[in-house]
């Protein structure tokens, strides 16, 4: 608990700023379970809900993400931006993740964890492109856990007031 507590402890005081986005949608294109050799491409869609303030400025999110091999999976979790300069932005996240492999990949069951880390350039249009890598885990819930891996290309736009 105390190792914890000097985690957090740490992330808080980091000398990052927090960026103070409004809501955006996402689009991502990449690769599933890209570092093992079946791999298959993939699609997702996120909605980023503007920072909460109430709650140390994380940023709730949903998505959907689908890939070649009949395998899609819904997502619902918690983003946080760091500033790393003026346009920079590094983002870890974590997501409790409903998969259904389709004719895809069997990953134990359908509860996942997912946990993943995006660096993104923030555009002058309150736009951004990145670059972003996630593992989908259940966390050993099931019998079995193989795990996947994704790296993708990410789009985000703020829609228009």
């Amino acid at each position: 608990m105390q190792l914890r507590s000097l985690y957090l402890t740490a992330l808080i005081s980091l000398p990052l700023s927090v960026s103070a986005e409004q809501a955006q949608w996402a689009v991502n294109a990449g690769v599933f379970d890209a570092f093992r050799s079946n791999t298959s491409a993939e699609v997702g869609f996120e909605y980023r809900f503007s920072a909460q303030p109430n709650i140390l400025g994380l940023i709730p999110a949903i998505g959907f993400s689908f890939n070649d091999d009949g395998a899609y999976w819904a997502h619902a979790g918690m983003r946080y931006d760091f500033s790393l300069s003026k346009n920079w932005l590094l983002t870890p996240n974590f997501s409790i993740v409903g998969y259904e492999k389709g004719a895809g990949k069997d990953l134990g069951g359908g509860l996942h964890f997912r946990t993943g880390l995006e660096l993104a350039y923030q555009l002058e249009s309150h736009s951004r492109i990145g670059l972003g890598i996630y593992h989908l885990s259940n966390a050993n819930l099931h019998r079995r856990n193989p795990g996947a891996e994704s790296v993708y290309l990410t789009y985000s736009f703020s829609p228009k007031k």
